[in-house]
């Protein structure tokens, strides 16, 4: 007997068993099924894009920001001393001057970037930050206004001035 002959038999008889009824019931089933899957799958829509550098930049802290500008590369962790350090820069500065920290901020680094473009000045925003600190702080010997501008002015004026050091001096 040979074994190809018996299965072209067990095949015939079971495509004899299956009337074309319940064949017809098979096909409508996949189709279904087919038309399911795929509709489900058109209604996900696209795949979500991964975020953009705009959207990451804005998810951080103001502190993670000032700290990228400083170091001069994004992504600073959250818990890096100098993200620390602006952190309580800020609230110190903003307490003294009562000037809300985003403002202070904006213009410490507008007031970095005129030193570096105007005098050349190669002064990093903490150390611009630090010298209003001092001068806005309650041990300063500064006795001026506590008005933002007029420090930064100030700052401007005394980093522009002076030597080769590149640190800002002082009040």
């Amino acid at each position: 007997m040979n074994v190809s002959f018996s299965f072209k038999r067990w095949m015939g008889g079971f495509a004899d068993a299956l009337s074309k009824k319940s064949v017809q019931i098979v096909i409508l089933i996949a189709v279904f099924v087919f038309v399911v899957t795929v509709g489900s799958l058109l209604d996900r829509g696209p795949p979500p894009s991964p975020p953009s550098t705009q959207q990451k930049y804005e998810a951080i802290s103001l502190e993670q920001k000032l700290a990228a500008i400083n170091a001069g590369h994004f992504g600073v962790p959250e818990d890096d001393i100098t993200v620390r350090r602006f952190r309580f820069l800020l609230a110190s500065i903003h307490s003294a001057t009562g000037v809300d920290r985003e403002k202070i901020a904006d213009k410490v680094v507008w007031a970095q970037g005129r030193l570096h473009d105007r005098y050349g000045k190669n002064v990093t925003v903490l150390e611009v930050m630090e010298a209003l600190n001092d001068m806005a702080g309650p041990l300063s010997s500064y006795r001026g206004s506590k008005n933002l501008d007029e420090m930064l002015a100030i700052i401007i004026v005394l980093t522009g001035t002076e030597g080769r050091s590149g640190q800002p001096r002082r009040p």
